[in-house]
């Protein structure tokens, strides 16, 4: 038996040890497990589906599935960097249908996501200088915020933009350190990402181009004559790839739909959808008690972030304030100008901004006091944003999907399908066996019947290059039936709908080109949609 002193390592060798785990990978991770758990239990536990992300992976699916696929189809009302991610996910829809029929296509993408934005905070607060214990903390109040558990579990673009602002902040702060240019170039593609996930990208272009044009100027020598051209061509680099990735996007709207502001002036515009529901935008102060229901210290938490600020010069906080702040006065501008939906998912961005706050107020030197009142600035937002959630009052959209499941939560009940109707029409249809063409259906209100139809190919579709001719003439295109969305149809605008405008009083009595072959009832037998048979066919 040999004995034990020959087994330890002898005088000049060296003893092999496994590398240290990185934290970023762990925190990664974690964060991913929990989003995908999170959207699981609100895909199929409660059936928490938000309509405008179905749409949009409804949206992916037309360009490979549809009647009519090709390229265009995806659409050019929503910005299209999600439904292009989720477009990866849907060729695996025959062995995992709920991809498609529940979107949850667009919950992976938005859980990834949102969990490569909690690994960027963990990395920014590392360049803080913030030590482990302190800067796990604040990682986990930042990836446990409910309004970024939801976001991150039903599919919706936020948690795009709020990774590629993120990592936007990572270059630009490298930038401000080093001065390297690879910063400046790596941020403008950042922000160019996040443009295409969000028009509200935009405010932080502007917040950094000022940021970069300030301090190049004073870096330089004020001697210099070409200092002010040096400053402009430095803004250049950042902005160049976003006009880019604007020209790009506008430049093919107006080639296939002869608009460059489609997504603007659109009947199925944001702003057009608000006004025929008669939301004229809100008033500032109800704006600001959305911004503070997410974050109840934000007040605080700036005016401790300004103080430390002053003995504390970090490029990530300064990167990150320059970035996001303008990125949430954006979302707030729009709501209060009905430009974008009563919701508190557009000031995500206020999240990250505060936890940035947050670590410069918890600096090194910083009193104990100073410390707590951070981090309890930061916890708090935790159970008030969760009561606000299902708030109408405060967040209409995001009410209308968590009240049922926090009432069936309380009962032990599975909430009702909104989208059972849809689900009744699909399997209507399916079961007809219908040819390519046979049913028209404007795809902005009757995307929730395409995407869970085992058959997509019967549909024509908005997405159509041939839609217009179909809704002109549907019998001389072979068109079958009409699908039309009742006046109180809870899941769209059904005065938007092509066939509600072309054919006055279809819905009530078929306006002389359909007779009424079926109505399908939504949620507590409402009537949702009706179903007509072309005349002549």
């Amino acid at each position: 038996m040999q004995h034990a002193s020959s087994l330890r390592p002898r005088a000049g060798t060296t003893t092999r040890r496994l590398p240290p785990v990185a934290e970023g990978p762990w925190v990664f991770g974690l964060a991913a497990t929990g989003y995908l758990a999170a959207a699981a239990v609100l895909t199929f536990g409660y059936q928490a589906v938000v309509p405008e992300a179905l749409s949009r992976v409804g949206n992916a699916s037309y360009v490979l599935f549809s009647r009519d696929p090709h390229l265009a189809a995806i659409g050019f009302v929503w910005q299209p960097l999600q439904s292009f991610l989720a477009l990866t996910l849907l060729p695996f829809k025959g062995v995992f249908p709920a991809l498609l029929q529940l979107g949850f296509a667009g919950s992976v993408v938005s859980a990834l996501f949102m969990a490569g934005s909690v690994f960027l905070v963990n990395r920014l607060l590392r360049d803080f200088g913030l030590s482990r214990l302190p800067r796990l903390l604040l990682t986990l109040l930042f990836g446990l915020h409910p309004v970024l558990l939801y976001v991150g579990g039903t599919g919706l673009p936020q948690a795009l933009f709020l990774f590629f602002s993120l990592l936007a902040t990572v270059a630009l702060a490298r930038w401000l350190e080093r001065g390297r240019l690879s910063g400046l170039v790596a941020a403008g593609a950042a922000l160019a990402a996040a443009y295409l996930a969000s028009p509200a990208a935009l405010g932080a272009v502007l917040g950094a181009a000022a940021l970069v044009v300030y301090r190049s100027l004073r870096n330089q020598d004020r001697s210099d004559p070409n200092r002010g051209l040096t400053a402009v061509c430095d803004a250049l680099i950042l902005v160049g790839p976003v006009l880019l990735v604007v020209a790009a996007w506008n430049g093919a709207t107006w080639l296939i739909t002869g608009d460059p502001f489609h997504q603007l002036s659109s009947i199925y515009s944001l702003g057009s959808q608000l006004h025929a529901e008669g939301t004229d935008g809100v008033g500032v102060v109800d704006v600001f008690r959305r911004a503070v229901a997410i974050e109840p210290g934000l007040l605080a938490l700036g005016g401790l972030a300004a103080f430390g600020a002053l003995r504390l010069r970090q490029p990530g906080l300064v990167a990150g304030t320059t970035l996001l702040a303008p990125a949430v006065l954006t979302a707030m501008v729009a709501q209060a100008s009905a430009a974008g939906l009563p919701s508190m998912t557009p000031f995500v961005a206020i999240i990250p901004l505060t936890v940035l706050w947050a670590a410069a107020a918890s600096f090194r030197g910083a009193p104990l006091s100073q410390r707590l009142v951070a981090v309890l600035a930061l916890a708090v937002a935790i159970p008030a944003s969760a009561s606000a959630l299902p708030d109408p009052g405060l967040a209409p959209q995001e009410a209308a999907i968590l009240r049922p499941v926090v009432m069936a939560s309380g009962s032990q009940q599975r909430p009702a399908d909104p989208f059972a109707a849809a689900r009744a029409i699909a399997q209507f249809l399916d079961a007809e066996h219908l040819p390519a063409g046979s049913v028209l259906v404007d795809s902005s209100t009757g995307f929730p019947v395409i995407v869970a139809s085992a058959n997509p190919r019967q549909f024509v579709i908005t997405n159509d290059r041939d839609f217009r001719l179909a809704l002109t003439d549907p019998s001389g295109m072979a068109v079958q039936y009409l699908l039309v969305p009742a006046p109180s149809n809870p899941i769209s605008v059904p005065s938007l709908d092509a066939l509600v405008r072309a054919y006055p009083g279809l819905y009530d009595s078929g306006a002389g080109v359909g007779s009424l072959v079926r109505e399908f009832d939504g949620r507590d037998q409402v009537p949702a949609w009706r179903l007509f048979r072309v005349i002549g066919r």
